[in-house]
């Protein structure tokens, strides 16, 4: 799933020819896209973790797996119907990351979870991010499934800027 929508993203990078000048860089640039990762598929691939692009990234991510854990515990153990559990990626006391605001919910019997990212760079964070929102996404289901009967949902991210520097 996660390979499938990479290769999907290539296709799109290759049709795209407008670019903007980043940081003095040039860059193609997705504006406003949204792609949905269906959990059940993901756990089929046997993706192997991948390096990060750098040592940071491991730091957010352990934040990012740990808040999914103790938001949905914290507001969706007692009503799993609860809007509540969603947080800011605050790893470092910051709130202006990549990976910006994290929201869990449950309907119709499926957990779902919605990342917005104001950025992602898709040739070195794309992998690695989605494998995070995976991490996050089965450490909230594990720890709900305890309590709660439902099935797995889908990861929805919205990115602002993907991009491809040239």
């Amino acid at each position: 799933m996660i390979l499938s929508t990479y290769k999907m993203l290539e296709t799109k990078f290759a049709e795209c020819k407008d670019y903007v000048f980043v940081d003095n860089k040039k860059t193609l640039e997705l504006l406003n896209f949204t792609y949905e990762l269906y959990f059940e598929n993901i756990l089929h691939e046997n993706l192997k973790l991948v390096k990060a692009p750098i040592d940071e990234e491991y730091i957010e991510r352990k934040h990012i797996i740990e808040k999914s854990k103790i938001f949905t515990g914290l507001y969706m153990y007692k009503d799993i119907n609860s809007r509540r559990s969603s947080f800011v990626n605050n790893y470092d006391e910051y709130e202006n990351h990549c990976i910006s605001y994290l929201h869990f919910y449950c309907r119709n019997d499926r957990l779902n979870f919605n990342v917005y990212c104001r950025s992602m760079n898709f040739d070195t964070n794309f992998i690695f991010d989605n494998q995070t929102f995976f991490l996050a996404y089965k450490t909230a289901y594990d720890e709900l499934i305890k309590y709660k009967d439902f099935k797995y949902g889908s990861i929805y991210v919205h990115v602002m800027s993907l991009h491809r520097i040239l």
